[in-house]
């Protein structure tokens, strides 16, 4: 009995650590390693559009704190978490922050969903290549719904894979806005 009680306690102790750790990376601030700097410097740069081919220009978001919500239209959790993020996009749209969706998606799905939904947030389209982009942010499993929270510096100072604890996300918006 007290051989199957202490694989039991260290079974506990190991789940505890990798929630943890799981927590620590969700949440990890900083400005991440080298190369998440230069793909951070690329996703600004790069010439983004929406699925009507309007440019949606990343540059103007320099200091501003930025949510990237990674998604698609075939994804239920994604889908789900849209109206809480558009509720949020308007709560914060004049304290100088921005989301953005990035449909990893076709223009034409991305399109008819947009037409479909009201959605109070860009949509830029990435298409397949988004999965190499929220891939290169720290979600090697490429699963969605993926979101990081970058600060005024651009530094990712939030990790959400999966659906967003709204609660959560809004409390932590509010203390970049506030910072």
């Amino acid at each position: 009995m007290n051989g199957s009680r202490a694989i039991l306690a260290g079974l506990s102790l190991l789940a505890f650590g990798i929630g943890l750790a799981f927590s620590w990376w969700q949440w990890a601030p900083g400005g991440g390693s080298a190369a998440e700097r230069e793909l951070l410097q690329r996703l600004y740069a790069h010439p983004w559009q929406d699925a009507r081919a309007q440019p949606i220009v990343l540059p103007a978001m320099r200091e501003q704190v930025v949510v990237l919500n990674f998604w698609a239209t075939w994804c239920a959790p994604c889908v789900e978490e849209m109206p809480e993020l558009s509720e949020l996009a308007r709560e914060f749209s004049d304290k100088g922050v921005q989301i953005l969706g990035i449909g990893i998606d076709t223009a034409t799905n991305v399109q008819q969903f947009a037409d479909k939904h009201q959605i109070a947030y860009p949509l830029p389209v990435a298409g397949a290549a988004g999965l190499e982009w929220l891939r290169g942010l720290g979600n090697t499993s490429g699963g969605l719904p993926y979101t990081i929270v970058l600060n005024r510096r651009g530094e990712v100072v939030g990790r959400y894979l999966g659906r967003i604890d709204i609660r959560r996300l809004r409390e932590q918006v509010r203390s970049l806005v506030q910072a």
